[in-house]
């Protein structure tokens, strides 16, 4: 899952000054576990985790942050993107995780999919919200 930044402004890592709400999807598996769906990283609700920033630079207007914990702006946005013709794999059970970019966390603002998206080098997975 890369974040796409199509503009000059969102170019810049911003600074959290208050806890962010998002949210992300997983994959849950057969073991009753989580995982997200691009690195399989496996995932424990409650917990807070932490990742390196990367922004590549293509163009004065245009950027890519393949490294970083992503999440999505809305619900609506996740379901967009799992409903997106995009995502091999309709079989898969996901579910719709809360999650909190915490106070403090350096954050990108960006597109995934046409779906406004974050990529932070902290986040917080709340709580399941959902089913699919």
């Amino acid at each position: 899952m890369c974040l796409d930044i199509y503009n000059k402004k969102n170019l810049r890592k911003r600074f959290a000054w208050r806890d962010i709400t998002c949210y992300k999807f997983l994959v849950r598996t057969d073991y009753v576990d989580y995982r997200t769906p691009y690195k399989n990283f496996k995932i424990e609700i409650g917990e807070t985790y932490k990742s390196e920033l990367v922004l590549t630079k293509y163009h004065e207007f245009y950027a890519s942050v393949s490294q970083g914990i992503h999440s999505l702006e809305t619900i609506k946005n996740v379901r967009a993107v799992i409903d997106g013709d995009f995502y091999e794999s309709k079989a898969t059970d996901f579910v719709i995780v809360k999650c909190i970019i915490p106070r403090f966390s350096r954050y990108y603002v960006g597109e995934f999919v046409n779906q406004k998206s974050f990529a932070s080098d902290r986040l917080k997975y709340v709580e399941i919200i959902d089913s699919l």
